[in-house]
């Protein structure tokens, strides 16, 4: 699908980093990330719901999201993100590496302040990434906010580390119910409401299902409009208002 700079016709997003095993070295920390099975479903579902790119695999690299992230209405990223307590600027999401770019597949959140985004819902389907340290005056600074600042007044987060399964099956409904215009907080209850439908004894715990948690602006997201519609819906008010002091004038003729 070609990316129209014009009216912007793309809709959503998707970038699934499928990591066998990814190794991080960071402050003499080490930590390994393993795959996660269910993201890959996820995202299949999701985009036979609504109009989508996706990137998987050795496509979901730092690299692409910067270039292409810019162009979508909705982002969607369901990957590992690590958490850096002592340094919240260095909190990270993991893409895939690419070889052939100087990026090193680690994108932290001081790199989100030198983009600039244009989607109005941006869903961060991985862990941790709505922690971060309360701001006086401020707010709570972690990754979810700095996609808010980059230009997406609405994020889906995770408050803590999310089960792989349980997070792909609620996002799955929700985009059902913004696709069907509700809004945003309301459309992840209800996708919470059905997994709990679903759910034994155990998998109903809130650890599995409570996590996921919107943020900012809850207005319904528009995701199915045609292309060219918003340049439609403007030319038929410019013609309104170029007619309105014709008909003034027929109108007071007649009165003559």
């Amino acid at each position: 699908m070609k990316i129209s700079a014009l009216i912007s016709i793309i809709f959503l997003l998707f970038v699934f980093a499928d990591l066998q095993a990814v190794e991080i070295q960071k402050q003499n920390t080490r930590s390994t990330l393993v795959k996660l099975p269910w993201s890959k479903y996820e995202l299949e579902r999701i985009s036979e719901i609504v109009s989508s790119d996706g990137f998987y695999g050795d496509e979901a690299t730092e690299s692409q999201f910067k270039v292409t992230a810019p162009t979508y209405r909705i982002l969607h990223i369901a990957a590992h993100a690590v958490f850096n307590d002592s340094s919240l600027l260095y909190s990270s999401l993991i893409f895939n590496k690419d070889d052939n770019s100087d990026e090193d597949g680690i994108f932290y959140t001081y790199e989100l302040y030198n983009l600039r985004l244009n989607a109005q819902l941006t869903v961060l389907s991985a862990c941790n990434t709505g922690m971060g340290k309360l701001v006086n005056g401020e707010g709570i600074f972690s990754l979810a906010r700095g996609f808010m600042y980059a230009g997406s007044p609405s994020v889906v987060m995770s408050l803590w580390s999310v089960d792989d399964r349980s997070t792909s099956l609620i996002m799955t409904d929700f985009y059902t119910g913004i696709s069907g215009g509700s809004r945003i907080g309301n459309a992840l209850r209800k996708a919470k409401l059905k997994y709990l439908e679903e759910a034994n004894e155990i998998t109903a715990s809130p650890l599995y299902w409570a996590g996921m948690v919107s943020y900012g602006c809850q207005d319904p997201v528009t995701i199915n409009d045609k292309p060219g519609s918003n340049v439609f819906l403007f030319i038929v008010i410019i013609l309104i208002m170029l007619m309105m002091p014709v008909y003034f004038v027929l109108k007071k003729l007649r009165t003559v």
